[in-house]
């Protein structure tokens, strides 16, 4: 799944909604993955709005499939939305555990940690973002959560624009 910072923006309904659909990753005739089926309610959760319904689903899925990127990403999104992005950030941090947690969490943690001021810390997320995936650098230099950055040399040179 790709979330983008415009996806980001507009919400964790927009952004989970990209993610494919639970039969999307089954044979026909094979049982649904029930963790999976948890993802698909919280995407429904958030379309409708219900953003603690939907931490409740993901809660459940990594109840059931702690190895869920998508999962602990979905929960930091909520939390974050819900405002507290302390708890959000320990489910960054648990999803960068995985082996296929991709570059698209460490850039959301970075984000967190932009917001929280600690600049050189964002940085060096972003570094290790962009290194796990170059696409994401165009996202992050205009992302709204970097705006604070976007004069910073390190930042300028992250992004390409030094």
């Amino acid at each position: 799944m790709r979330l983008t910072a415009s996806s980001w923006c507009a919400g964790p309904a927009a952004a989970l909604a990209l993610a494919p659909p639970p039969s999307a990753t089954r044979q026909p005739g094979e049982p649904a993955d029930a963790a999976h089926v948890r993802l698909a309610h919280a995407r429904e959760a958030l379309r409708a709005g219900n953003v603690r319904l939907a931490l409740a689903c993901f809660d459940e899925a990594l109840h059931l499939r702690p190895d869920l990127p998508v999962a602990h990403l979905g929960r930091a999104m909520c939390l974050a939305q819900l405002g507290d992005e302390a708890e959000a950030a320990e489910s960054l941090l648990d999803a960068l555990q995985l082996p296929d947690a991709g570059g698209d969490v460490t850039l959301h943690l970075a984000r967190i940690v932009a917001r929280e001021g600690a600049h050189r810390e964002a940085m060096d997320l972003l570094g290790e973002a962009f290194s796990l995936d170059k696409t994401l650098v165009e996202e992050a230099a205009d992302d709204p959560a970097f705006g604070h950055l976007r004069d910073h040399p390190r930042f300028l040179q992250l992004v390409g624009r030094l």
